[in-house]
């Protein structure tokens, strides 16, 4: 359950009162470099060694894993122990994965919260059935099989979602302006779109398959013609402002779509690599 039981050892460049807190209320026992730590960083109950530097300053004991911060962070918030592999000393890390934020209402969900979503389950089920947590979690993210993503994918995946979130703000906004011109609050307007959606979702596929024409392109060429009715309804200097707006949400798109091609790259390179050569 989190950090409970581990006792941690703050190198003196990490931010150490925020891992104190953190550690603590997870039930960890902590010690540092510097002034009033209650034990050594040779003691050998340590079992984690806590650094943010690009390489370690000595020799590295077998009796401790090394870890940057964000593996702290990340535990706590997720509530389970995660593989330690992804971020030791001068690895790039995964994505940062706010709690704060709900993936799903959001409309993507990243492939490490995806991760660590069976990660934790099957901790989860080892804990029920009397298992070994620890080796369950390492069989679901397929540790030694080299299943778990590089952190070149991991970088990207970051980037990819940043953009997508500021997509995502613009695009309520711009829906905002929209329903303040037809004299809608918008959270009505939001509430009316819900209600509406199943059903002219269905009608949408129905006029498609009876045109023959695919449903995806018949979906975006009622949204564009429902974006462009919407702006019509504007005045003129807040079309203008939508239109910086549209540009700007455009060459996100373009972002994020160019994202995932070099993720997509990265993986097919990855498994090129790990495909063995055949012999002439």
């Amino acid at each position: 359950d989190g950090e409970g039981g581990l006792v941690f050892y703050l190198g003196r460049e990490t931010p150490k009162e925020s891992l104190m807190f953190v550690i603590r209320a997870k039930g960890g026992r902590v010690a540092w470099d510097g002034e009033g730590s209650p034990m050594a960083e040779s003691d050998a109950r340590i079992t984690h060694s806590v650094c943010d530097r690009p390489k370690l300053s000595g020799d590295a004991r077998g009796d401790r894993d090394y870890v940057q911060p964000q593996w702290v962070f990340d535990c706590a918030n997720q509530d389970f122990l995660i593989p330690t592999e992804a971020y030791g000393p001068g690895k790039t890390l995964p994505p940062h994965l706010s709690p704060f934020v709900d993936d799903e209402a959001e409309g993507y969900v990243p492939d490490y919260a995806e991760q660590l979503k069976s990660m934790k389950e099957a901790a989860e089920g080892a804990a029920v059935g009397g298992g070994d947590a620890a080796a369950a979690i390492a069989a679901a993210a397929n540790v030694e099989g080299g299943a778990v993503e590089t952190a070149r994918e991991l970088a990207l995946e970051a980037e990819e979602i940043e953009a997508r979130r500021a997509a995502e703000v613009e695009g309520r906004f711009a829906a905002e302006l929209a329903a303040e011109r037809e004299g809608v609050p918008y959270s009505e307007a939001q509430r009316r779109k819900e209600e509406g959606e199943d059903d002219a979702s269905e009608a949408a596929e129905e006029e498609a398959a009876a045109a023959g024409v695919d449903e995806e392109d018949a979906r975006l060429k009622a949204q564009e013609e429902e974006e462009h009715m919407a702006k019509a309804l504007l005045p003129r200097k807040k079309q203008k402002l939508y239109d910086a707006m549209q540009m700007s949400l455009s060459r996100k798109r373009e972002r994020v779509n160019d994202l995932m091609t070099r993720r997509k790259s990265a993986r097919t390179a990855e498994a090129q690599k790990k495909t063995p050569a055949k012999k002439k």
